[in-house]
Formats: structure tokens, sequence, C-alpha cells
């Protein structure tokens, strides 16, 4: 994925998401924290129709006090617990390293599905398999870079949800 291809996407929307690299911090203007930003692809529903496309999406929401993560028994997370907080808590440097670590390790390249949005209560996601993220539904639209996937799905390699639990 070249950066001309991606656009930036200030939001999630209900959907699937594989987040491919490029972590980036920046920081917003009425926010001394960091947001940590990635390449993905997204498959969401627009206008009624599945679609597929590419972009830079705020992936330290995922992990954000208000975003629950969902286990496969439907045992619910508050996300910000899935991560090891650093020693001290008073250094934002520290705590940007520790959500990127995380993020390295357990959400780059691990199919996932955002299940909810509540701008307000933030996230409700979950981890999903490879296949069920290259599954794609009938009269599907890619756009962008996801035309490659969409058209090569066999050459993409993603991982299967951590063995080791991110908790």
């Amino acid at each position: 994925m070249s950066d001309k291809d991606l656009q930036p996407l200030n939001t999630f929307t209900k959907g699937k998401y594989v987040f491919t690299g490029n972590l980036q911090e920046r920081l917003l203007t009425d926010n001394p924290v960091p947001v940590i930003w990635a390449d993905g692809l997204r498959m969401h529903l627009s206008d009624g129709k599945q679609v597929g496309d590419s972009g830079q999406f705020p992936v330290s929401d995922l992990i954000l006090k208000s975003s629950v993560f969902l286990e496969d028994d439907g045992r619910k997370l508050e996300a910000h617990k899935l991560y090891t907080w650093p020693a001290n808590l008073g250094i934002t440097k520290d705590w940007t390293a520790a959500k990127t670590s995380f993020l390295q390790e357990f959400v780059l390249n691990f199919p996932i599905e955002i299940i909810t949005v509540h701008p307000e209560q933030g996230l409700t996601w979950k981890f999903i398999t490879p296949e069920q993220f290259k599954k794609f539904p009938e009269n599907f639209e890619a756009k962008s870079a996801f035309k490659d996937f969409f058209a090569n799905p066999e050459t993409y390699f993603f991982l299967r949800r951590p063995l080791q639990d991110p908790k």
C-alpha cells in the first residue's frame, strides 16, 4: 500500500479491519496525549452496500478506557486493561510506548471486527480469523488499495488471534 492510496479516516465504523503497519503518533490540538494511527484495510457497510477500502485509522482508540474487548466466550473486558501500564503513570512518553508496544504485538496484522461504535462510549471489538476477513459478500465493492487485496487475497498473510492472550 502506498501513502498516496491511504486516506485519513478519522472515525471507525462497524466492520472488519486489519491494520497493516506504519504506526504513527499524532498530537491533537485539544489533547496532550498522542493518538496512534496505523495503515489498514476495512470492510464495512456504506450507503447500504458492502465496501472495502484502506486508510489510516486511530488504532489507539481500540484501547481507550471507554472501549471494550470481547473474549471468545462473550466476556467483556475494559480494553485499556489489555496492555501493560507503565511504571511511572505520570509520563506521557511511557504511556505512548506501552500502547505502541501492545498494538505492534497484538493488533497489527490480526483481523478484528468492530461490533459497536459509540462516540462517548468507545468501541467494542474482538479478534476474528483470517478466513472471516477474507470472505467477501456478494456485490462487494473494493475501493482504493483494497482492490489489490480483493483481487489477490491468497497473497496476503494475516495472523490468528495471539496464542498468548494480551492480558
